[in-house]
């Protein structure tokens, strides 16, 4: 009897689960061979949130339509992560494997040196030509 109800309670919660999401097509079915993710670091008024690139974006967009088309969501609502490898722990669970890693790095007329946020390129092994 326990064994029909666990089973029946996980069976639940896997149908009324939404699966994370951007730009509404799920995780696992994101149409590229390869995507970039990227921390956008916090500001003064927003948290950090972690954008994804798979070659969706076709025409410059205005901060909030960018953060709407590349943000991870689960459920419509955005995901948090508490560290970088969190992050990259959570793709790899949906078929993704890590490449590179690098940094954006600027300068300023001062020729100071700056370094934005943090970027990983990242190959979907669920991808199907």
């Amino acid at each position: 009897m326990k064994t029909v109800i666990s089973t029946l309670f996980l069976l639940l919660v896997v149908l009324t689960t939404q699966a994370q999401e951007v730009n509404q097509i799920p995780i696992k079915q994101i149409p590229a061979k390869y995507i970039q993710i990227q921390i956008i670091p916090r500001t003064l008024f927003e948290k950090a949130y972690v954008s994804v690139d798979y070659g969706q974006l076709e025409e410059r967009f205005s901060n909030k339509e960018f953060k709407n088309k590349t943000m991870l969501k689960r459920d419509n609502s955005e995901m948090e992560f508490f560290s970088y490898l969190a992050l990259l722990n959570f793709f790899y669970d949906n078929g993704f494997k890590l490449i590179e890693s690098y940094q954006d790095i600027s300068t300023n007329v001062d020729h100071e040196v700056t370094a934005n946020s943090r970027k990983y390129l990242l190959e979907n092994l669920n991808y199907q030509n």
